[in-house]
């Protein structure tokens, strides 16, 4: 299984079945690259909409799922409403729904596994503040705030053990907060060596559920 997953509270169990489909399509892609590039290619190097724009492709190859990136909003601006976009809306036909906001961190631009962790912790706070600005009549069912951490290392030798207890920690810190963390490998455990040449072990994904004080009424 390419990718873990720990999940706390309302986090819908239909996450699961999507993150695995996300799973699978981003190891299709590392094995498609494997043999154009000789240390490994991988979709998440190329950024948030890239990482994104996967998830919501999984959201389709689950049963009942669909998505749409780059959604038109509005979202309020101190007294006023200005029109905007929302990064994505995920959900379940017949079921629930989530607007989702992302972020993602690169860990080689941070000294430390705390500091990396802390990166990860803003950029989540970011996005929950940028999901409370939609206006009522966009909102889904329910908010999901998404980081993906990127972490690259000068040394082989503790890449996979650093990001597991990056993993790790990110557990504890999630429990009761209506999270869910996620921790992706590529294919055989492969250690890919990125554009910078360092050592790319895979990814980390964290969310948080953000609650919408009223539902939307624009479906």
């Amino acid at each position: 299984m390419p990718i873990k997953v720990f999940s706390s509270a309302r986090v819908d169990r239909w996450w699961r079945s999507l993150l695995s489909e996300w799973a699978g399509l981003v190891d299709s892609y590392c094995r498609y690259f494997k043999d154009v590039h000789k240390n490994g290619e991988a979709p998440y190097w190329h950024g948030e909409r890239a990482t994104l724009g996967l998830l919501c492709a999984a959201a389709w190859r689950t049963a009942q799922g669909w998505s749409l990136m780059e959604y038109s909003a509005r979202r309020r601006s101190s007294e006023e409403n200005t029109s905007g976009k929302g990064d994505a809306c995920v959900g379940v036909r017949g079921g629930r729904s989530w607007n989702l906001e992302c972020k993602i961190c690169w860990g080689s631009r941070y000294e430390d596994r705390e500091e990396s962790i802390q990166g990860v912790l803003d950029k989540l706070k970011a996005a929950k503040k940028q999901l409370g600005s939609i206006n009522r009549d966009y909102r889904e069912d329910e908010g999901l705030a998404v980081c993906f951490l990127v972490p690259t290392y000068r040394e082989r030798g503790v890449a996979v053990e650093q990001m597991t207890e990056m993993f790790e920690i990110l557990k504890k810190r999630s429990a009761g907060r209506n999270a869910l963390v996620a921790l992706y490998r590529p294919p055989e455990g492969k250690v890919l060596i990125d554009y910078r040449n360092r050592y790319s072990p895979g990814l980390l994904l964290l969310a948080e559920s953000v609650s919408f004080p009223s539902r939307g009424v624009h479906k």
